[in-house]
């Protein structure tokens, strides 16, 4: 393959690079984003991966990302969880990563799909090794903390990979401390 011929797949790259890794954090949630997304007409999705905007599976997977947040907040259901999804989250990955590419060339997809779930089992396993030494080190109130902290920081991949919808789809309130003494009234004002 040509510099030329991978420059020109390079938005399809950063899409299953995104979705790969985004499966190793949170699998349902990007399934349910980029099939909105998609449905939306916000992206345009690859023909494998069209099926993601039907309404059946994003029922499917708008419950699923329910029940994982639900899961992800008691602490013995979600160290199970994510044992559980060691085996669903990788080759989740290696698939959506494999499926953007599939209408190419099979060596290309399967390059993807190797490289995809090696993305997801990176970011998967960062992400328990990182959850279990929290739940060790930390007392009950700065886990639920920690939890909540998460929770609100997190991107979905797919956003990130689309740079040009991130910035409508997901706000991001920027909060400025103002100091009370500097503050002018209205009565100072006049």
């Amino acid at each position: 393959m040509t510099t030329q011929s991978l420059q020109s797949l390079l938005p399809e790259i950063a899409l299953a690079a995104a979705l790969a890794w985004g499966s190793g954090i949170r699998l349902y949630a990007v399934l349910l984003i980029a099939g909105l997304a998609g449905y939306a007409g916000w992206v345009e999705l690859p023909a494998h991966l069209a099926v993601l905007a039907h309404p059946l599976v994003l029922g499917a997977s708008g419950f699923m990302t329910l029940v994982e947040f639900g899961a992800d907040k008691l602490p013995w259901l979600d160290s199970l969880w994510d044992a559980v999804h060691t085996f669903i989250r990788i080759p989740a990955g290696a698939a959506l990563a494999a499926a953007v590419f599939g209408a190419t060339d099979a060596s290309v997809s399967i390059s993807a799909a190797i490289l995809g779930g090696t993305l997801a089992a990176g970011t998967h396993l960062a992400k328990a090794g990182g959850r279990a030494a929290i739940e060790l080190a930390l007392g009950r109130i700065e886990r639920r903390i920690e939890r909540v902290r998460r929770e609100v920081q997190a991107r979905p991949a797919l956003m990130q990979a689309r740079g040009d919808v991130a910035a409508d789809c997901i706000p991001v309130r920027r909060v400025e401390h103002r100091d009370p003494r500097r503050t002018i009234t209205g009565a100072q004002q006049r």
